[in-house]
């Protein structure tokens, strides 16, 4: 758990004269459907999560996120008449940072995140922390931000794709949704994020 506090406050303490510094609480939700000839999966999470992003006119941009998502996980036997379900807790803690740098209206980084997951089921717990390598580019202009990213790049099992969108609105607050989709044939994963928050100068 220290780890995932002291990411954000590492990554922001580099750079303490920001261009813009955006501060978002986010909600999220995601849900995953596998199946398999032997046992398929169904699982529905729902969570919030904060986010910090920190840029500058040609020069280092910072970010970095947290977020905690909980929810059922469903095994079912496909090979039973009928079929037989098995459901499991799960809990999700998710932390990651990412660095680049400016270049005029785009700004390229790389970073890397810390999934720890947890499923329960019957009362007995299992658990999982994996690490991921994460690339994209931002592309903004006055009224908006556009975030492109890819997750997990090592890990065709867990590979996703991303898109962000940031407005800003009223005085100085902003407003976001972002969709990700797993890039793996064998499992159907989607998730998304709401998200509002303010833009310091």
């Amino acid at each position: 758990m220290k780890k995932f506090i002291v990411l954000p406050l590492v990554l922001l303490s580099f750079n303490v004269t920001a261009k813009e510094l955006v501060i978002l609480s986010a909600f999220e939700h995601e849900t995953a459907d596998r199946d398999h000839f032997i046992l398929g999966q169904e699982s529905s999470k729902n969570g919030f999560g904060i986010r910090f992003f920190e840029f500058r006119d040609s020069s280092l941009y910072l970010g970095s996120e947290l977020s905690y998502l909980s929810g059922d996980l469903e095994y079912q036997l496909e090979f039973q008449t009928p079929r037989t379900n098995v459901s499991a807790e799960i809990t999700e803690l998710k932390g990651s940072g990412e660095v680049g740098w400016s270049f005029g209206h785009w700004t390229p980084f790389i970073g890397s995140s810390l999934t720890s997951s947890k499923r329960k089921i019957h009362g007995v717990s299992h658990s999982n922390d994996t690490w991921g390598l994460n690339a994209g580019v931002w592309f903004e202009n006055e009224t908006f931000k556009l975030r492109g990213a890819l997750t997990d790049v090592e890990d065709s099992d867990n590979r996703e794709i991303f898109g962000n969108i940031l407005f800003k609105f009223g005085k100085n607050y902003v407003f976001g949704a972002e969709g990700g989709l797993l890039l793996n044939d064998a499992e159907d994963r989607f998730s998304f994020s709401l998200q509002v928050g303010k833009v310091f100068f």
